[in-house]
């Protein structure tokens, strides 16, 4: 992935100019993958307002996503930590290497997941992901915006 928007930036400048940050901000998608660490960290001690900042953020340094983008990253974090607590819970090695084994992610992945799942228990997570499950087939039925659907799964898990 990382080779092909290379490419593009290459391809766009066409030896005009050295490759600047605005040609980088134009031609690549901001993909906030920290953010969605921090924030989900946020959830996990029901701090909405610091979740709800980080989502706005993230929404306003990629104007192009109306919140579908960022609604799926969410929905993976969520469904990763299930599985993680579900792995966890059933007597699973708690390694790194072997959560990244049976979740097929990367061992630092697989760090941040297994310590965001343990502030969860299995049927917070369950609760959570039928929530996501709603507010998906709500934005898909034209019955919410993305933006919203964000806002107020926020509110709901926060404490202060």
């Amino acid at each position: 992935r990382a080779d092909n928007e290379l490419y593009k930036l290459v391809c766009y400048v066409a030896d005009d100019h050295p490759i600047n940050e605005q040609d980088v901000a134009m031609l690549t998608p901001y993909v906030p993958e920290a953010n969605i660490f921090e924030m989900v960290d946020a959830l996990a001690v029901g701090d909405g307002h610091k979740a709800l900042r980080l989502i706005h953020q993230a929404l306003h340094d990629d104007p192009r996503d109306p919140g579908f983008g960022l609604f799926s990253m969410i929905v993976r974090q969520f469904r990763m930590l299930l599985m993680v607590r579900e792995h966890l819970d059933t007597g699973g090695g708690s390694h790194n290497k072997v959560i990244a084994k049976a979740l097929g992610v990367h061992p630092f992945v697989a760090g941040k997941v297994s310590v965001q799942s343990r502030t969860f228990n299995i049927d917070q997570l369950d609760a959570i992901i039928k929530r996501l499950q709603k507010y998906d087939q709500d934005m898909k039925t034209g019955r919410i915006e993305a933006r919203l659907a964000l806002d107020l799964l926020v509110t709901s898990l926060s404490k202060k």
